[in-house]
């Protein structure tokens, strides 16, 4: 069975929605538990503190470790991971879901006011999560949404393995859309290729709009999905054979283009912009700097695109921005622009055709050109 324990002052929060639909009926089928533990029983005072003023000074209040440490050990260690809820947290993944799902069950720590002592986390070696770039009043409805992350996961849960599959970042990508009756709605028909009865062009239309949805509202996601393309045979997000050896190629003359990207936002550039930009002053190279707004999942974002050609190949830098431009209006991860895009790079043919037939292994629905 697998068994989630949650410390929190407000025990009275769970299960809540948990109860119910899949994860109640889970948990009324004996497939998990979830037990929920008052905090302040571990309070050693009259007033059942758990909290205090932070040193240093500043608004709010801190959670005591002392009194976190005690309703900890009273949770017999067995191997379960122990979470803490907290914005400064590592990103919550489907990945890191799957995981959790797969193993013996979690213990979560549930913060409130302006956090937890910092020698605690140390002290009982808390991973810290957070779901996302926003604050809550407290941890309990991240808890509440990690668990039901994790429980849906667990064999015997959902009544169609596909289900789990077949659905947002389950590869990396968003989910692609989802039609069903009536065949037309307020004068828009489900699409053609979905009530065609052919199974292979409706898995090339679905991974097709996948791409194309994640491209356009995901860049962050779209980003490590094609990067990760090239290294299915090789180390995990290998990008390619000019990773990391751009500016030595380019000194050298060896590569002709060469293209960053990232949130303009970053302070930090991802590359030797600076050392680029000596190359610039000998008279070697052409810079180009684009801003672009694309959507993110918290509204418009805006990225920063940096391009570097040698002298003579200035045209390359206008080509691949019309080939992006171009890509931005097709559906799909498309096998012609992309080819397009490693001669532009200045990439070998021979690298440039072991990476599309990697990628086609992996995702044979894409589009051709």
């Amino acid at each position: 069975m697998w068994r989630a324990s949650v410390l929190t002052i407000f025990p009275e929060m769970f299960p809540g929605p948990l109860g119910v639909s899949l994860a109640g009926r889970a948990m009324s089928a004996g497939l998990w538990s979830l037990e929920a533990r008052d905090i302040r029983d571990a309070a050693t005072d009259k007033h059942r503190t758990v909290d205090d003023t932070p040193a240093g000074g500043g608004p709010g209040m801190v959670m005591k470790a002392d009194v976190l440490a005690a309703a900890l050990d009273a949770i017999p260690q067995d191997g379960r991971p122990r979470l803490l809820t907290s914005p400064r947290g590592a990103p919550l993944t489907q990945e890191r879901v799957r995981a959790l799902a797969a193993g013996p069950g979690v213990v979560i720590l549930c913060t409130r006011f302006e956090g937890v002592d910092e020698r605690l986390i140390k002290a009982r070696h808390l991973e810290e999560v957070s779901l996302g770039d926003f604050v809550l009043s407290g941890g309990e409805p991240a808890a509440l949404a990690l668990l039901d992350a994790c429980v849906r996961l667990i064999p015997g849960v959902m009544g169609k393995e596909a289900s789990g599959v077949e659905e947002s970042f389950s590869e990396g990508l968003l989910e692609y859309p989802q039609y069903t009756r009536p065949a037309v709605f307020e004068g828009e028909p489900i699409p053609e290729i979905l009530t065609s009865g052919d199974h292979a062009k409706v898995a090339a239309w679905r991974q097709a709009e996948a791409e194309r949805i994640t491209r356009e509202r995901r860049p962050d996601l779209w980003a490590a999905y094609t990067a990760a393309s090239f290294g299915v045979e090789g180390p995990p997000r290998a990008v390619g054979p000019h990773e990391g050896r751009e500016l030595a190629l380019m000194r050298s003359g060896a590569k002709p283009l060469s293209m960053f990207v990232a949130p303009a936002s970053d302070e930090t550039p991802a590359f030797p912009e600076e050392e680029f930009d000596s190359l610039i002053n000998e008279g070697k190279l052409t810079k180009k700097v684009v801003i672009e707004t694309m959507p993110g999942p918290g509204g418009p974002v805006e990225i920063r695109r940096v391009l570097y050609a040698r002298q003579g190949e200035e045209w390359r830098i206008e080509a691949f921005l019309m080939l992006q431009a171009l890509y931005g209006t097709l559906p799909g991860w498309r096998v012609d622009l992309e080819r397009l895009t490693g001669l532009l790079l200045g990439y070998d043919r021979k690298d440039i055709e072991g990476f599309l037939a990697r990628v086609l292994r992996r995702r044979p629905g894409a589009l051709r050109g």
